[in-house]
């Protein structure tokens, strides 16, 4: 088990609906689609992710076949920012109702060996190294932002990165974002 914490930004580009855990939990299972072995928790815990009454999602590696079996376009979704349909659609959103407390975004990732998978974490360590090294989640930035963000937010535009690229010294015993060092 893993239980990394931690806010993503995403830079939306379409008209979708859904939050910065939901986006960030399409994007995993987009990128680890077939791999056996893993299941993963992204949520706020706050219970509140963007403008929706999910806090986040559940995926694994079936998460994708099974967007296909029931005809959706994940690719198009993606593109749409529209991770609340997608999820909706699975039945693997989180909605537990507002917390009333705002600690974090936590992602928790149970793993487990696989029969089918011999080198499972070390094709999991760098497809996650490769998605954060893409900087999957930070591309196309607008500002169009009316009716997407929560009632009492704001779009920060000037807030003081804290890391931009690798972690140096920052390694997780197992799980999804391992190393980033």
């Amino acid at each position: 088990m893993s239980l990394p914490g931690g806010e993503t930004t995403v830079h939306v580009t379409g008209k979708g609906k859904g939050g910065r855990n939901q986006e960030f939990a399409f994007v995993v299972a987009k990128e680890l689609q077939g791999e056996a072995g893993w299941t993963l928790l992204i949520a706020g815990t706050d219970g509140i992710d963007g403008p929706t009454d999910a806090a986040g999602a559940f995926v694994d590696g079936s998460s994708m076949k099974r967007a296909q079996q029931k005809g959706l376009a994940p690719a198009l979704l993606l593109e749409e920012n529209d991770s609340y349909s997608f999820f909706t659609a699975l039945g693997d959103l989180f909605v537990p109702g507002p917390t009333g407390t705002n600690v974090m975004d936590i992602k928790i990732a149970l793993l487990w060996p696989t029969t089918s998978s011999v080198n499972f974490s070390s094709e999991l360590l760098r497809k996650s190294r490769d998605i954060i090294k893409r900087g999957t989640m930070a591309k196309n930035h607008t500002t169009d932002t009316a009716g997407r963000l929560p009632p009492g937010q704001h779009l920060v535009e000037k807030w003081p990165v804290l890391s931009y690229g690798p972690l140096h010294g920052l390694t997780l015993r197992c799980g999804i974002f391992a190393s980033l060092a």
